[in-house]
């Protein structure tokens, strides 16, 4: 009876195993497909749940944990609050309701990510249950199975993802899952024990059959597709004529766009390439500033000033010639896709090298904007060369207070009238105690990082006609995208006199080729379009700042202020050094040293604490995978214990070991199953073990245990003549 049900125990797991990996197959497209990440939180989900059906755990339990499991993804994936602090618990019951209200009232492209996420979890709690029914009760997924098939097969014929492979393993785990139920039915039917012997007869030729269909579908010919593939069909003819860019209100496609009066609201993602770049690392490539911000968006001032340059010569740019001395000057090699008539540039630029070497360039003084200058309109300028200075700034120059008599930029310090007092007062609040420009800046930028802000490019807001859009992206939504971040940080900047501006271009772009040991390719794309910010400086010039939640600034800041302190000594220090200095003594010695390893001992110790802090998900994850691993071994202690303590007792020969082995043997009976019932005796018992194993050796073993403990006679069981038949016992107890 007791191996009966172990049997079923195995192919339960079986079973479950096999449907995990089926229903995998629905996860993994996902990425490719959609905007969906961290899809390894879904995965773990449906693992968990099929562990707690093995496990049979009961479902008052089961639930608490999954509704626990749920809560913590959600936390990792949307909130930046402490796991412990309450807040965030409270934002997402709010969350939670306002989504409910836009759900029953039909505003489904309004839903948040938290919201769309909680569902998708439901949805796979409802999926992994109703496989449980199919396998327990109902013996039959050949539906869940065809619609896994047609899942893949549509999705690789109408979207980017390549479904041959899936495929492969969809079929060779749908006929094995299949062919498993259907040998359980048959024994349910035909009343036979699911034993090691009809299991081996049935899942070996299944295996056989179903390795050899797949490797003959593998490598047999194929004939080429009677129809052609329709997603270049769709992509050539939808949306042909839509206008690329972001701001509308609608949901536009995502690229770069002139027109930025009216910012907010959601759009589409874009992988088209725009142009590639043959340079040492990723850039920040700017092509535009805006300088007046409206409360619903950018425009500029309508100062014209220009000035011509030719191919090869200094370039004329706010963002020329302000770094750090002494670096390298490096090259990016840049390649347009399309027609283009606007030049894109990294930080520090210092040439513009066209392809003939004869081209002449125009750049706009207010916003930076570098066109080709042709006397023939619309000459376009496809590739050309940058010549740069990769961007350090000195701290010690940002944190400088600006000399006496220099004048701010008048557009750089503007805010409409109609900006709410909130805005300025936040400014305030986040700057106080900051003593200079830098580090006002920087405690700014670093404020999007760690208040609950959500970067977020479906779930955008567009503000209502008397609403200010920094204002709503502050207090009320903290959802958005670079063009919210962006915005906000510039208008924060300028509620506490510091001067900022709007920029805009491309981010670094995505990694393709090494081309060798100096220059690496990247492709940059609609995707790829960025707005970021940039400060003024007096000493050093426009310096750019990163707000947007992940994304990170590739500047590099320089901290020669805090290493010239430290490596600079004074000439008193230098008297100081060559006098003689009087010895401490032991006591004052050993209080200092104390003092040193405390101090010491606490930072290492903040050091691990914070890293735990920001990577707790992780730690989780490990710790789960540790306590999981301990708790199978546990459970199948039965398995590997018997051969533990064969081990254990050939290395024993003491009087004693007879004795200790043979109530060891007793326990590993009883955790086998066959447990000594109240009032039974030794012998009685020693009868129905050798029933059971069909032995005699329980009943020769405790003959001699009784002899022992009745008669005393401990010499006269030696454990040589008795090892053997214990041995062969408990291993029996492993199977």
């Amino acid at each position: 009876m007791r191996q009966t049900k172990r049997d079923n125990k195995s192919f339960i797991i079986i079973l479950y195993i096999f449907s995990f990996f089926l229903l995998w197959e629905w996860i993994r497209p996902l990425e490719s497909i959609t905007d969906t990440g961290n899809s390894y939180l879904f995965v773990l989900f449906i693992l968990m749940s099929f562990a707690l059906y093995i496990i049979n755990i009961r479902k008052g339990i089961d639930i608490v944990l999954k509704v626990i499991f749920i809560l913590f993804s959600l936390h990792h994936l949307f909130y930046h609050q402490h796991l412990l602090e309450l807040t965030w618990i409270f934002d997402f019951f709010g969350n939670l309701f306002h989504n409910l209200k836009r759900l029953f009232a039909g505003h489904w492209d309004l839903l948040s990510g938290e919201f769309r996420s909680l569902l998708f979890f439901i949805l796979l709690w409802l999926i992994t249950y109703l496989l449980k029914y199919w396998l327990t009760v109902r013996r039959n997924v050949f539906i869940f199975f065809l619609m896994t098939v047609m899942y893949i097969t549509v999705l690789d014929t109408f979207t980017p993802y390549h479904g041959e492979w899936p495929i492969v393993r969809t079929i060779f785990i749908g006929f094995a899952l299949l062919g498993v139920l259907s040998f359980k039915r048959l024994a349910e039917q035909n009343r036979l024990a699911i034993s090691k012997n009809n299991w081996i007869r049935w899942t070996v030729p299944l295996a056989i059959i179903i390795c050899g269909c797949t490797l003959f579908a593998l490598v047999a010919p194929k004939a080429n597709a009677i129809w052609p593939d329709p997603v270049p069909y769709i992509k050539a003819h939808v949306g042909k004529d839509k206008q690329n860019g972001r701001g509308s209100g609608g949901r536009g496609t995502v690229g770069y766009r002139s027109d930025d009066s009216h910012l907010g609201g959601p759009f589409k993602g874009d992988n088209t390439v725009v142009f590639r770049v043959k340079a040492p690392s990723r850039q920040y490539w700017r092509v535009e500033t805006r300088d007046t911000y409206t409360g619903k968006g950018w425009i500029n001032t309508e100062n014209v000033s220009t000035n011509v340059f030719s191919s090869g010569s200094l370039a004329s740019t706010s963002v020329t010639n302000n770094m750090v001395e002494g670096v390298k000057e490096e090259k990016a090699v840049i390649h347009f896709n399309r027609n283009n008539y606007t030049v894109v540039y990294p930080y520090g630029l210092l040439k513009i090298v066209g392809k003939s070497g004869l081209e002449k360039f125009i750049a706009n003084i207010a916003t930076d904007k570098v066109e080709v200058f042709s006397e023939s309109p619309n000459k376009e300028l496809n590739d050309y060369t940058t010549v740069y200075i990769a961007p350090q700034y000195s701290v010690k120059e940002l944190k400088k207070p600006p000399q006496h008599g220099f004048a701010y930029p008048s557009d750089s310090l503007q805010l409409p009238d109609t900006l709410p007092q909130r805005v300025r007062d936040l400014a305030e609040k986040i700057t106080a105690g900051k003593t200079n420009e830098y580090d006002k800046a920087k405690a700014i930028e670093k404020y999007f990082q760690m208040n609950g802000f959500v970067y977020d490019q479906k779930n955008v807001a567009v503000p209502k006609k008397n609403q200010d859009y920094v204002d709503q992206f502050l207090f009320e939504t903290k959802r958005g995208y670079c063009d919210n971040f962006s915005t906000s940080m510039v208008a924060l900047l300028r509620s506490v006199g510091i001067p900022s501006r709007w920029v805009k271009g491309y981010s670094g772009g995505n990694y393709v080729d090494t081309v060798d040991d100096t220059y690496k390719l990247y492709d940059i794309t609609n995707n790829n379009a960025h707005s970021w910010v940039e400060v003024l400086f007096p000493n050093v010039g426009w310096v750019p700042f990163e707000p947007t939640v992940g994304f990170s600034n590739n500047a590099i800041f320089k901290d020669d202020e805090s290493n010239k302190a430290v490596n600079s000594t004074s000439p008193d220090d230098e008297m100081k050094k060559n006098q003689p200095q009087k010895k401490p003594t032991e006591q004052a010695t050993q209080q200092n040293t104390s003092t040193t390893e405390k101090f010491s001992l606490k930072a290492e110790w903040n050091k691990v604490w914070n890293y735990m802090k920001l990577h707790w998900l992780r730690f989780a994850i490990i710790l789960l995978v540790i306590l999981s691993a301990v708790w199978f071994i546990y459970w199948k202690r039965g398995k590997w214990l018997p051969f533990y303590l064969v081990y254990h007792y050939r290395r024993k020969n003491d009087p004693d070991t007879f004795s200790k082995a043979y109530l060891s043997l007793l326990k590993q009976l009883e955790r086998y199953g066959i447990r000594k019932q109240n009032g039974q005796t030794l012998r009685e018992f020693a009868k129905y073990v050798d029933t059971f194993f069909e032995t005699n050796a329980m009943k020769q073993l405790t003959e001699h245990y009784e002899r022992i403990i009745y008669r005393g006679r401990k010499t006269g069981v030696k454990w040589e003549e008795t090892r053997e038949l214990w041995e062969n016992l408990i291993k029996k107890t492993s199977g």
